[in-house]
């Protein structure tokens, strides 16, 4: 039946074709995959089909598949996302697993996540960690607006800041207890491409500067001049840009302490 459909988007050069094209047909049909394995031979209304032929085209023309289906699993839950979001990346939960190892030897009181998108970092936090106060910075009203819906979505109470990080500094640091910062700014360097998706993807989320770089700075300097540093700052970006950011880091009286291919954490030097 409408499994046909994959051969022209296979034929876009998309490797993984079929399953994009089975995902569209669960979401057409609001079925589940279960249920279409056990049923591959039943027939589907016009309207269906119509409603297939439409995601179908959606995704030849390289719309992303979380876009067209209009949600991203992260961490165990799901998260709307839309062409205002940078869609979540299962890459990105090693952040949630290093703030949930720090929670269990520091008494951590407040999370702040700095490009927070569709808020699937600070709403996960939230959920993970409910007596720990977390607020979800972004430069976008619209992505902002995506946040609360998620938000209101998983019943998470989080608050949220529209602020451009290169011009202010970070607000809601506590001035005593510890807290912890989470980072997944933008860091492609402008006009890399690695992908036609990545190109439907909001370039404010994306792109910084000749090497991908320049929110960091933003969020270094940010640190520098903020009376009570963070007991923990955790950053996302490729691997080629980690030894820069450690730099920064260094710079700024913090020690790298955990890292992996994209995510890096930063804590205080200890004073001798």
């Amino acid at each position: 039946m409408a499994y046909r459909k994959y051969r022209t988007v296979k034929n876009t050069g998309i490797e993984s074709a079929r399953l994009d094209c089975l995902l569209l047909l669960e979401h057409a049909l609001g079925a589940s995959r279960e249920w279409l394995l056990a049923n591959n031979e039943a027939a589907i209304t016009k309207q269906n089909l119509e409603q297939l032929s439409e995601f179908v085209a959606q995704r030849e023309k390289r719309i992303p598949l979380s876009y067209i289906i209009g949600s991203k699993e992260f961490y165990g839950r799901r998260f709307l996302v839309n062409k205002d979001v940078l869609i979540p990346r299962p890459e990105s939960e090693v952040i949630i697993e290093m703030v949930l190892d720090a929670a269990k030897n520091n008494d951590i009181n407040t999370v702040i996540d700095v490009g927070t998108g569709s808020g699937c970092l600070a709403i996960t936090l939230k959920k993970e960690l409910p007596n720990v106060h977390v607020t979800g910075i972004d430069i976008s009203s619209s992505a902002l607006k995506v946040a609360r819906k998620n938000a209101r979505s998983h019943n998470t109470q989080v608050q949220w800041r529209e602020m451009d990080i290169t011009k202010n500094d970070i607000p809601n640091m506590p001035s005593t207890r510890p807290y912890v910062v989470t980072a997944n700014l933008p860091y492609v360097p402008d006009g890399m491409i690695t992908s036609e998706e990545i190109t439907k993807e909001p370039e404010l989320a994306l792109f910084s500067g000749n090497d991908g770089l320049n929110h960091y700075r933003a969020l270094w300097g940010a640190i520098d001049i903020t009376p009570h540093k963070p007991t923990l700052i955790i950053t996302e970006s490729l691997l080629e840009q980690h030894e820069s950011l450690q730099k920064m880091a260094t710079e700024s009286g913090y020690q790298l302490t955990t890292t992996n291919t994209l995510v890096q954490a930063f804590s205080p030097k200890l004073k001798k």
